[in-house]
């Protein structure tokens, strides 16, 4: 009873309502603190929240943009991961599921026995693989199970490497070691075997003439072949070996210059030689290399052209580009040759071609040439008919008062 008045005395005094009014106000201010404090607790949660989300954004888009095709399975072999380079890879398309298995998108014995035996012996294992999808791929592949924090494995992860074109270089490059050893050792047996003759004293003096004609014959087309070999390394180097040479020039005398210096093979053949052209093609050129070019076409035509005939050799202005087409009336290519022609060492009519004094290297150098003078070259060509072979140039713009003049 006695609390009971007090408490209605503070109530009602004065004095009595301050306390009360502390009371509460502390009350509140211990409430505020405790809220702040889960507001903060809750902030520190969201932005560990936000940074590991984050982490992840920046972890899927790196490992999108990686060039290796990169896997992981579960133990069953269905895909839980597989980057943009993997699925273009593997030919993994999104229609088939989103954790499809392996097993079923991708038809390979070698691929699977390889993951059998990460998951049996738990060892990284890098191997080889050659795939048809349907494009032959060859990739080298690191497969590797992965470990949790217990050490219990789980999880197999497979890293592709596409070496397709390392591969194909290296085929490449052994093949032209072989060709060029073959081609190289023909005219030096040949130069051999007469001059061992010449030793001899039972020879008469018409046999050793010939002989001698024969040991030149091939000397001269050892230096063409070697002269050959030097100018395609010197143009697989690069514009930058060569940019230093480049000039603006008319295209037009450049030909003119080509056809003078074929002009006696021609004659020997009684083949013409006709130019149709414009006055002028300004082309940003190293012209020694364009008419080395110009000339290959050209002494190709003749070579296979039959006396008598005629090669035309036609130039064409195509807004910012120029044409140049030499055609002849000769024997012409089978169209199984024609995706091959440009190949170095590649012939047609191998023993023809040699006998004709041929390195088989000649449209593989204008190839390069032209190329490395940003243009292009195609050949369009009907068995005994005859064969076109096309090149296109970038043109250099005229200034505005000659585009006047011209118009």
């Amino acid at each position: 009873m006695a609390i009971q008045i007090f408490f209605f005395f503070l109530v009602g005094s004065a004095f009595g309502a301050s306390l009360i009014s502390l009371f509460w106000a502390r009350k509140i201010s211990h409430c505020h603190a405790k809220t702040a404090t889960a507001l903060a607790n809750d902030l520190q949660k969201s932005d560990h929240i936000l940074s590991i989300e984050n982490q992840l954004q920046q972890s899927r888009a790196v490992l999108e943009q990686m060039v290796e095709g990169v896997v992981v399975l579960d133990t069953s072999d269905n895909l839980l991961l597989a980057n943009k380079a993997a699925k273009q890879l593997l030919s993994i398309s999104d229609r088939q599921g989103r954790h499809p298995n392996i097993r079923e998108v991708v038809r390979h014995l070698e691929l699977f026995k390889l993951i059998d035996q990460v998951r049996r012996t738990q060892t990284p294992i890098e191997h080889t693989l050659t795939f048809y999808l349907p494009q032959t791929l060859v990739l080298h592949t690191n497969a590797r199970q992965i470990s949790n924090q217990h050490g219990v494995w789980e999880p197999i992860l497979l890293v592709f490497h596409d070496m397709t074109h390392l591969t194909e270089l290296e085929r490449m490059k052994s093949e032209f070691v072989a060709n060029a050893s073959h081609e190289l050792k023909t005219p030096v047996t040949a130069i051999q075997g007469f001059a061992e003759a010449l030793q001899t004293d039972t020879l008469d003096t018409e046999t050793k003439h010939r002989f001698l004609a024969i040991i030149f014959r091939h000397a001269e087309r050892l230096g063409s072949l070697i002269d050959h070999l030097l100018l395609l390394s010197r143009l697989e180097q690069g514009p930058d070996k060569i940019s230093d040479e480049f000039e603006q020039k008319n295209l037009v005398e450049v030909i003119q210059t080509a056809l003078q210096l074929c002009q006696s093979k021609a004659i020997e053949k009684t083949i013409t030689l006709s130019l149709t052209s414009m006055n002028e093609a300004l082309v940003s050129m190293d012209s020694a290399l364009m008419e080395q070019a110009i000339v290959n076409l050209v002494e190709n035509a003749i070579k296979y052209s039959p006396p008598c005939a005629l090669v035309s050799i036609g130039v064409q202005c195509l807004e910012d580009h120029v044409s140049l087409t030499v055609t002849d009336v000769g024997q012409g290519i089978s169209e199984n040759h024609l995706p091959h022609i440009f190949e170095r060492f590649y012939r047609v009519d191998k023993s023809r071609s040699r006998n004709q004094g041929g390195t088989g290297l000649g449209l593989s150098i204008v190839k390069h040439i032209i190329q490395l003078h940003h243009g292009s070259i195609s050949v369009e060509s009907t068995l005994g008919k005859g064969s076109a072979f096309r090149i296109v140039l970038p043109l250099v713009p005229l200034p505005y008062e000659r585009r006047l003049v011209d118009v």
